[in-house]
């Protein structure tokens, strides 16, 4: 490399480094702690949770109306949980929950006692 045009990159590269420097100790000094770049990051934090909060939002009103179309809807609190005997019927006896017993069915009836065979017939 001929020695001016080295002398020349020399010189550029330091005064790079040294304007690097300066701009970066007064862009420190200027800022206290309440730089650009810090807001910057605080909106782009603020933006990623305003997405966040309203994907969750879809996935929650998604949910409402699958669960409302799954179920009927008795006054939106997704109506009542049979968990006992089945319900009863119009103009059928009341069940017996409590009290004395039904009486059981009558005994089945014994059979009658064989018949003697008839005596031999004689030829």
């Amino acid at each position: 490399m001929h020695p001016i045009k080295r002398g020349v990159l020399v010189v550029l590269l330091s005064l790079g480094a040294i304007g690097g420097f300066s701009h970066g100790f007064a862009r420190m000094a200027q800022c206290h702690g309440s730089c650009s770049a810090e807001s910057g990051r605080d909106q782009f934090e603020e933006h990623v949770a305003d997405v966040c909060t309203r994907a969750a939002q879809r996935v929650r009103d998604e949910e409402d109306r699958s669960a409302s179309a799954r179920q009927p809807a008795y006054g939106g609190w997704g109506g009542p949980q049979w968990g006992g005997p089945p319900p009863p019927q119009w103009g059928a006896p009341p069940p017996q929950y409590w009290g004395t017993p039904p009486a059981p069915a009558a005994a089945p009836v014994a059979p009658a006692a064989p018949v003697a065979p008839a005596a031999p017939i004689a030829e």
